[in-house]
């Protein structure tokens, strides 16, 4: 059972990777335009990673906080969608996709809450912090989006991507508070490694925004403040990870 349990986490993790990659490369008909695409690309990379790193690790109680995330994300989402389709055409299936995956995000929720936690290793103090600060960011910023605010990105979104951007930022700054609600590193280690493909798959398209000529507008002080945000976060995940490997080879010896 326990097996059959871990190769559908698996495939959840690689559907989440297909989509992805799929956004990152943003084929016609699937990511739109690249910019967008690509940014929601990256969001699925990280549940991608999370989640396949529970299944490798079999730290299935973690599936909690991807449960709780995925819920709202993609349960936000559908209703957003589906609305929309009720007015625009080639909505309906999008909507129905986001549902789907709301009903997975449950069962994932549930199939967690049935596991105990395998070790109870507390995480360290300045991983709490890097965990409330990236909540505090998206959420603040996941809400400006869905109501939404003008002028609240990197660049001038569409009205639709910023409400569907806010509810992947909501949905993913819940992923970071069941890492301080449960401050354990089985808990630390899917978001830490989630933030970390994020961010580096963003770097990139951030800093071809600095060029001219280009066919969106952007916000200074948001790019700026975006850029930097990812930057220091690559460098706070690398150090808490890198402190955590050896610190455990050390008490190995």
């Amino acid at each position: 059972m326990m097996g059959f349990v871990r190769v559908l986490i698996f495939l959840v993790g690689l559907f989440f990777l297909a989509f992805g990659m799929t956004l990152l490369w943003g084929f016609p008909g699937v990511g739109g335009f690249w910019l967008q695409s690509y940014f929601m690309g990256a969001v699925f990379i990280g549940y991608a990673i999370a989640t396949l790193w529970i299944a490798v690790t079999k730290t299935y109680r973690a599936l909690v906080g991807a449960g709780i995330s995925g819920i709202v994300t993609f349960g936000g989402c559908a209703l957003y969608i589906l609305r929309l389709a009720r007015f625009q055409e080639g909505y309906f299936r999008a909507g129905e996709v986001a549902l789907y995956l709301a009903v997975l995000s449950i069962w994932l929720l549930f199939l967690g809450q049935k596991f105990s936690k395998k070790k109870k290793d507390r995480l360290p103090l300045s991983v709490q912090c890097l965990f409330g600060l990236v909540f505090t960011i998206a959420l603040l910023e996941g809400v400006y989006l869905v109501i939404p605010l003008p002028f609240h990105f990197a660049w001038v979104l569409p009205s639709e991507y910023a409400v569907i951007y806010g509810w992947l930022l909501i949905g993913g700054s819940l992923f970071y508070a069941w890492g301080l609600i449960q401050p354990i590193w089985e808990n630390g280690y899917p978001q830490l490694y989630a933030l970390l493909a994020y961010d580096l798959l963003v770097i990139g398209p951030l800093l071809t925004l600095f060029r001219e000529g280009l066919p969106v507008a952007v916000v200074p002080f948001f790019l700026w403040s975006a850029l930097a945000t990812v930057v220091i976060s690559v460098i706070w995940v690398l150090f808490e990870l890198s402190r955590r490997f050896f610190f455990r080879k050390g008490v190995s010896q």
